[in-house]
């Protein structure tokens, strides 16, 4: 009865625990599935077509949210192997928010190491009134074109290519000067 509790205790070689969690580590899978026995070239443009937004844009607009609903990692360890970054090395990510820098340092905080060293673009909307110089941005200090935002982004994702500026005028007449 003793060896019985024991065997119990210990996991098995087949299963890793993770949490509350016990992932089977068969590959069975593999050899089932009609998409994994596909050629990896073949897979590879699968996976491409199904990462990449329309127009390899994608928007985010809470940082707190992963915009793009990808969950072709979380099915099994092979996809995750071969998905994991796919989508951030091929989409650029929009920055729609009031707080633009923090919003995209937050959300970048937020992405895994390997996800991080894949983000390729970003972009950020800025309004005509973020950059003019009023009495409000001088008081505060506001500079956004300057070397500490590149500086920023290149730590929070050392491999990013570009940072995309998108200069929006306000449609409605500003009178404050």
């Amino acid at each position: 009865m003793a060896d019985l509790k024991q065997a119990n205790r210990e996991p098995n070689e087949a299963m890793d625990i993770v949490g509350l969690l016990e992932i089977n580590k068969d590959t069975r899978h593999i050899t089932n599935s009609p998409l994994l026995r596909l050629p990896a070239e073949l897979r590879k443009s699968i996976f491409l077509y199904a990462t990449t937004a329309d127009g390899g844009k994608v928007c985010v607009r809470d940082p707190g949210k992963d915009p793009v609903a990808l969950f072709l990692p979380q099915v099994c360890r092979q996809l995750l192997a071969e998905t994991e970054t796919m989508c951030y090395a091929n989409n650029t990510f929009c920055f729609l928010l009031d707080d633009k820098l923090a919003d995209m340092s937050r959300w970048v905080a937020q992405r895994s190491a390997a996800q991080k060293l894949a983000i390729r673009q970003l972009e950020e909307t800025m309004y005509s009134s973020d950059i003019l110089p009023t009495p409000q941005n001088e008081k505060l200090g506001i500079s956004r074109f300057d070397k500490s935002m590149t500086e920023e982004m290149r730590e929070l994702c050392p491999n990013i290519e570009a940072v995309h500026v998108k200069l929006v005028s306000e449609i409605w007449p500003y009178t404050g000067w």
